[in-house]
């Protein structure tokens, strides 16, 4: 092995360790970019499930990742469009059900984006007597059902008394939905193949969600909740968690929050009248609940 063999390896080598180092700094260059400014955007979307994530975050535009050092949630942001101007888009990429990890994931949101508002969009178990699958809740009130006192009785037995910490949203708000419910801005939730199958439109409901740490099938308990609670439109693991994070926070600007929920099921195990499957259930509670939202951002009562 001679000499300028020797010395042509060593300069082929340099060459190669330059080229991986250069390509080292462009892959942390790139890495870079995708950490973008947390601060101050317009929009937070909670969602408990991936198929609700994953129905919000295919109508969004510009859809981009963002890692955020020290924090274990994936977070993607995209844009939607208003009625002038675009809005932008935060949506956490959900790791969990119930109302503990719902009310974690929207404080790390409001403390990393500062958003105007905070939306949680998803399905729920509605109340058979006032609802239909695929219907629409608008929760402009929640509360934990699994709040509650045990009084023990004199023969040792014990009772249970409910605790009601409401937590309502804003009264502004609730008036823009109000307008908006009655405009033919709303038409669009409707035009669903399985809506048009059964003949009928979608019903709006405005009215309270109650949440607990349980998935309910059982008539019994649904029966009981109607009976302590006033106005129950709902049932699901999340919205309390979401409205109490917002509502525990202290600063100038607290951010508006709202959960618009689409009845799937009614909390029991009966077999559904109209639509016997239950993924096509959530097809279209998915679709009713996501369209309700975009139309809403999309209007002249969210600017």
């Amino acid at each position: 092995m001679n000499i300028d063999f020797l010395k042509n390896l060593t300069n082929k080598v340099e060459e190669f360790k330059n080229e991986v180092q250069h390509l080292e700094f462009k892959k942390e260059q790139i890495s870079f970019q995708r950490i973008e400014s947390p601060k101050y955007n317009d929009i937070v979307i909670i969602c408990a499930t991936q198929d609700e994530f994953n129905s919000f975050k295919n109508i969004l535009d510009d859809v981009l990742r963002i890692d955020i050092a020290n924090d274990s949630t994936l977070y993607y942001k995209g844009y939607i469009q208003g009625l002038s101007d675009k809005f932008s888009v935060v949506l956490p990429v959900p790791s969990d059900m119930g109302i503990a990890t719902a009310a974690i994931v929207t404080t790390k949101c409001i403390n990393q984006f500062r958003p105007k508002c905070v939306f949680m969009v998803g399905i729920a178990a509605g109340i058979k007597a006032s609802t239909k699958v695929g219907d629409v809740i608008i929760a402009d009130t929640a509360l934990n059902y699994n709040e509650v006192i045990e009084i023990e009785n004199a023969d040792q037995t014990t009772r249970t008394k409910y605790m009601h910490n409401i937590i309502s949203i804003s009264s502004n708000l609730r008036s823009r939905f109000y307008m908006f419910l009655n405009s033919k801005d709303i038409n669009e939730v409707s035009e669903h193949s399985s809506l048009k199958q059964l003949n009928r439109k979608v019903r709006f409901h405005i009215g309270t969600m109650v949440s607990g740490g349980s998935l309910i099938r059982s008539k019994t308990r649904i029966k009981q909740l109607v009976t302590d609670y006033h106005n129950i439109k709902g049932i699901d693991m999340e919205t309390y968690g979401v409205y109490k994070a917002v509502y525990s926070f202290d600063y100038d600007n607290v951010p508006d929050f709202i959960s618009i929920k689409s009845v799937s099921d009614f909390g029991d195990n009966d077999t559904h009248k109209e639509i016997k499957d239950s993924n096509k259930r959530k097809e279209l509670a998915l679709y009713t609940a996501t369209t309700t939202l975009r139309k809403f951002i999309g209007s002249e009562y969210f600017e």
